[in-house]
């Protein structure tokens, strides 16, 4: 009958099942290595979607204040990152939702008309102090473009 592969050798010594302390940290240390070496580069990856993800968000804010002047029966001016829908008794100022450290500029006021009808120009945007990104808004809708 042969032996077991848990039965005792001649020599005394039972072999036991698992890993040595070598094969574990050859393991640890290969996988240190992956994680040195994809870690920045997911940093990288995350950063870069959250730009896009704060772009595309501008853009889209951008598109919608023609429909909200429309909504709202309400002329309505951006300029600077601000807009101002006119009441007939009252301005109610509001400010596109833009990330920090963002600074919406507009080479002029850009109308927004309740009746459908925008202005157009130019709407620059610097990020930490750099310029960044231009969107031009053709009448007469609006939508942004990249300039």
């Amino acid at each position: 009958m042969p032996p077991r592969s848990g039965a005792r050798k001649a020599s005394g010594w039972r072999r036991q099942a698992g890993f040595t302390l070598l094969e574990m940290l050859i393991v640890i240390a290969i996988l240190g290595t992956i994680a040195a070496i994809s870690l920045p580069n997911a940093q990288v990856a995350i950063a870069a979607f959250r730009r896009s993800s704060d772009r595309a968000d501008f853009e889209r804010q951008l598109d919608h204040l023609l429909l909200w002047a429309i909504l709202k029966g309400a002329d309505a001016v951006l300029a600077d990152g601000q807009v101002v829908f006119r009441f007939a008794d009252a301005d109610e100022p509001m400010s596109l939702h833009v990330p920090a450290g963002w600074t919406v500029r507009t080479d002029r006021p850009i109308h927004y008309r309740s009746g459908g009808f925008c202005t157009g120009g130019l709407v620059s945007i610097e990020i930490n102090r750099h310029s960044a990104l231009r969107y031009r808004l053709d009448p007469p809708r609006c939508r942004a473009t990249p300039a």
